[in-house]
């Protein structure tokens, strides 16, 4: 709930900052192009799937701005699978090496996007898009954990 003084405490503040700002980034690198940072000229064949996450990611941060303690437990969970794929389709490889099927997989769908971390061998790189998007999926995980730690230590 909000508090008393018609603010959001500081950990439910940030979360629900870094959600609208997650929502935001991936809306805009999945819809609008924006040259060797998302490379989507030739579409990205997940739309439906870029509709739900948003419209997920507006009921978990309307959750969290409410303050409802069990929904916003399962919308940290929903945050912590989405940081499994990631960890799995882009960290992982990175720092183990992938498949040949998967290295053309990377080369077709990512091959021509920015990249600014150092290779590894010829391991796939997460691009520049999915390195942020990572990074923002880890502040949302962090601030959560902040705002579950506050929430279920006062129940």
């Amino acid at each position: 709930m909000v508090e008393s003084g018609g603010y959001l405490p500081a950990w439910r503040e940030s979360a629900v900052v870094f959600q609208v700002l997650l929502a935001l980034y991936l809306q805009i690198v999945e819809w609008v192009p924006l040259g060797r940072w998302n490379n989507i000229r030739n579409g990205n064949g997940q739309e439906v799937l870029d509709v739900l996450i948003g419209a997920t990611q507006i009921v978990i941060g309307f959750v969290y701005f409410k303050g409802w303690r069990w929904p916003m437990l399962g919308g940290f969970l929903v945050y912590l699978g989405w940081a499994y794929l990631q960890v799995t389709s882009w960290w992982i490889p990175y720092f183990r090496g992938g498949s040949p099927q998967m290295m053309r997989f990377y080369q077709h769908w990512f091959g021509a996007t920015y990249k600014f971390l150092p290779p590894i061998g010829n391991h796939p790189i997460p691009d520049a898009e999915h390195t942020i998007l990572s990074a923002l999926i880890l502040l949302v995980l962090i601030s959560s954990a902040g705002v579950l730690r506050e929430a279920f230590r006062k129940a």
